[in-house]
Protein backbone atom coordinates (compact mmCIF):
# COMPACT_ATOMS: atom_id res chain seq x y z
CA UNK A 1 0.00 0.00 0.00
CA UNK A 2 2.72 2.47 0.97
CA UNK A 3 4.83 1.69 -2.09
CA UNK A 4 1.82 1.95 -4.42
CA UNK A 5 0.66 5.29 -3.03
CA UNK A 6 4.22 6.61 -2.99
CA UNK A 7 4.19 6.21 -6.77
CA UNK A 8 0.64 7.21 -7.69
CA UNK A 9 -0.03 9.61 -4.73
CA UNK A 10 -3.83 9.18 -5.02
CA UNK A 11 -6.07 6.49 -6.48
CA UNK A 12 -9.60 5.16 -6.36
CA UNK A 13 -10.63 2.44 -3.95
CA UNK A 14 -11.15 0.12 -6.91
CA UNK A 15 -7.66 0.84 -8.30
CA UNK A 16 -6.01 0.31 -4.90
CA UNK A 17 -7.87 -2.94 -4.33
CA UNK A 18 -6.87 -4.22 -7.78
CA UNK A 19 -3.22 -3.16 -7.42
CA UNK A 20 -2.87 -4.87 -4.03
CA UNK A 21 -5.14 -7.84 -4.59
CA UNK A 22 -7.56 -6.70 -1.85
CA UNK A 23 -11.31 -6.52 -1.74
CA UNK A 24 -12.82 -3.05 -1.88
CA UNK A 25 -14.20 -3.56 1.64
CA UNK A 26 -10.66 -4.14 2.93
CA UNK A 27 -9.54 -0.91 1.27
CA UNK A 28 -12.41 0.91 3.01
CA UNK A 29 -11.32 -0.58 6.34
CA UNK A 30 -7.91 1.02 5.83
CA UNK A 31 -9.71 4.36 5.58
CA UNK A 32 -11.70 3.66 8.75
CA UNK A 33 -8.49 2.66 10.53
CA UNK A 34 -6.77 5.93 9.60
CA UNK A 35 -4.15 4.38 7.28
CA UNK A 36 -5.81 5.99 4.26
CA UNK A 37 -7.85 9.16 3.85
CA UNK A 38 -10.37 10.24 1.23
CA UNK A 39 -9.65 13.54 -0.49
CA UNK A 40 -12.62 15.87 -0.42
CA UNK A 41 -13.84 16.78 -3.86
CA UNK A 42 -12.16 14.01 -5.83
CA UNK A 43 -12.99 11.12 -3.50
CA UNK A 44 -9.57 9.59 -4.20
CA UNK A 45 -7.54 7.80 -1.56
CA UNK A 46 -4.25 9.11 -0.20
CA UNK A 47 -2.11 8.24 2.81
CA UNK A 48 -3.96 8.93 6.03
CA UNK A 49 -2.88 10.23 9.42
CA UNK A 50 -1.50 6.92 10.76
CA UNK A 51 0.63 6.34 7.66
CA UNK A 52 2.04 9.87 7.68
CA UNK A 53 2.69 9.66 11.43
CA UNK A 54 4.59 6.43 10.91
CA UNK A 55 6.57 7.89 8.01
CA UNK A 56 7.59 10.89 10.10
CA UNK A 57 9.25 8.56 12.62
CA UNK A 58 11.43 6.75 10.09
CA UNK A 59 15.07 7.68 10.67
CA UNK A 60 17.05 8.78 7.68
CA UNK A 61 19.44 11.45 6.44
CA UNK A 62 16.74 14.08 6.97
CA UNK A 63 16.74 13.33 10.72
CA UNK A 64 20.25 14.07 11.93
CA UNK A 65 20.79 14.31 15.72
Amino acid sequence: MLAHLAVVRTCSTQDLAAALGLSRSTAYRLVEGGWLAVEQGSGLLRLGPWATRLASRVPGPHMQP
